[in-house]
């Protein structure tokens, strides 16, 4: 039982410090967008998929084998949570107790996680209109919409507001 419970834990550890790391690079994603760093935000946005797809592999890992040491009915049509799992799980009433916390701690970090990816989301935005906003005043009246591609909508290929070659 000792052993269930030591294989769990590090499990949750893992899983808790991939979300950890991941928390600190939405953190510092928001220092890249004003600074303008598109090179560390295609960094950080590969490290984010990355990250992702650990958490993904670790939950399910994690999941499948909670529920093969779970007493609980396999059948069931309704999905259960994984607290719900650890407690169809024979261990002790304090390892359960000590699970359960780190359950709700990895939970803490996924809804502040959420809720910074919101900020960065409007705070994006909110910086790329500013951004709009100055280029919309560069440009004359009588050139029509921009589209964010560095050209007017009217017009030929020519008469571009932003060019960069390569």
């Amino acid at each position: 039982m000792e052993k269930i419970t030591y294989l769990i834990e590090g499990m949750l550890e893992k899983q808790l410090s991939l979300y950890e790391s991941l928390e600190l690079i939405i953190l510092n994603d928001r220092e890249y967008i004003t600074k303008m760093d598109t090179g560390a935000l295609w960094h950080s946005t590969d490290q984010k998929k990355q990250l992702a797809l650990e958490i993904e592999q670790c939950s399910a890992g994690l999941v499948k084998f909670i529920k093969k040491k779970s007493s609980l009915p396999r059948n069931n049509k309704e999905k259960l949570s994984l607290l719900n799992h650890i407690e169809g799980v024979d261990i002790p009433g304090k390892d359960k107790a000590h699970l359960r916390q780190m359950i709700h701690t990895i939970d803490q970090v996924k809804q502040n996680l959420e809720q910074r990816s919101t900020e960065n989301q409007r705070y994006l935005r909110e910086y790329l209109a500013v951004i709009d906003d100055i280029f919309s005043s560069f440009r004359p009246k009588k050139q029509g919409p921009y589209t964010y591609s560095g050209q007017v909508l009217d017009g030929d290929e020519n008469r571009k507001l932003i060019q960069a070659e390569v």
